[in-house]
């Protein structure tokens, strides 16, 4: 009998460690879960206000032009920013050469003073038919259009909630 007695005991003990195991695999997924959807919120609202701030650093750089008497380019220790025939940033370089993607990626970098992530998520930069894309994962992105400095966020219609 006391085998039989130590024998379950082992079976039971066996069993309270699977199901501890099962338990904690449960919490880990759902911890996980959790993660993923702050961490999309979280560079959502990033991605939000970076949107609102290249906007005004835009607008401000209209103004400037406007200013200084429409010049065709403005002098900055990083590179002189370029402008389209309305006044808008187009590109940031040390020579009015430059391909339309770099340029767009300068553009942002100097705007918002600083490279073209956020987190661990680079952000894709596109020139686009007279304009800036930039694009981050999950489909958010950032039109920018140099005719006339309109800067729109856009999130994806599944992402709406």
């Amino acid at each position: 009998m006391s085998s039989e007695r130590q024998v379950n005991e082992r079976m039971l003990a066996l069993l309270l460690r699977v199901v501890a195991v099962l338990v904690i695999l449960a919490l880990i997924a759902v911890l996980l879960s959790w993660y993923r959807h702050y961490r999309q919120q979280t560079e959502e609202v990033t991605f939000r206000v970076l949107s609102t701030t290249f906007a005004s650093q835009v607008t401000r750089l209209h103004e400037v032009w406007l200013i200084r008497g429409e010049p065709s380019s403005i002098y900055r220790t990083a590179g002189d920013i370029y402008f389209s025939s309305s006044g808008w940033p187009t590109h940031v370089s040390r020579t009015q050469e430059i391909s339309p993607q770099k340029g767009c990626r300068e553009l942002w970098e100097q705007l918002l003073g600083q490279p073209s992530k956020i987190g661990d998520a680079e952000v894709g930069v596109v020139s686009a038919g007279g304009g800036c894309q930039f694009i981050l994962r999950g489909g958010l992105s950032i039109s920018y259009r140099f005719d006339n400095g309109q800067v729109s966020f856009h999130r994806p219609v599944e992402m709406e909630s």
